[in-house]
């Protein structure tokens, strides 16, 4: 059964995850409350060292003007714009050090998707 077994890891960007990440500040007190960074180090490691391929589903990067003719914008579309969070290139839309996919162990950037709040 573990040839078709995977690990899925949703969203490890450093505008969430890293302290000069852009939305890092909404999210500290949930990333220091359960030690987020720390756990998602050891379950890939872990991960890696079962042989488990990490599937990395990420939402969609900011790009300039993406949302110029939108009518209906969520919150978190607003935000992402007026923020420029998760811009396509920046540092912010990197995935965290140490989470890094590793093509050798069969890890995959999966799709892009995008967010719905």
């Amino acid at each position: 059964m573990q040839e078709k077994t995977a690990v899925l890891l949703i969203d490890p960007l450093n505008d969430f995850l890293h302290p000069d990440g852009k939305v890092y500040p909404r999210v500290k007190e949930s990333i220091d409350a359960t030690d987020t960074v720390n756990n998602l180090q050891k379950f890939v490691k872990v991960a890696r060292s079962n042989k488990l391929p990490i599937l990395y589903c990420q939402h969609k990067l900011y790009e300039e003007g993406q949302f110029e003719h939108w009518n209906h914008m969520s919150k978190s579309h607003f935000s992402i714009e007026q923020s420029k969070a998760f811009l396509a290139g920046s540092f912010g839309a990197e995935i965290l050090k140490g989470l890094e996919p590793d093509r050798s162990n069969g890890d995959a950037i999966v799709s892009r998707h995008w967010n719905s709040r």
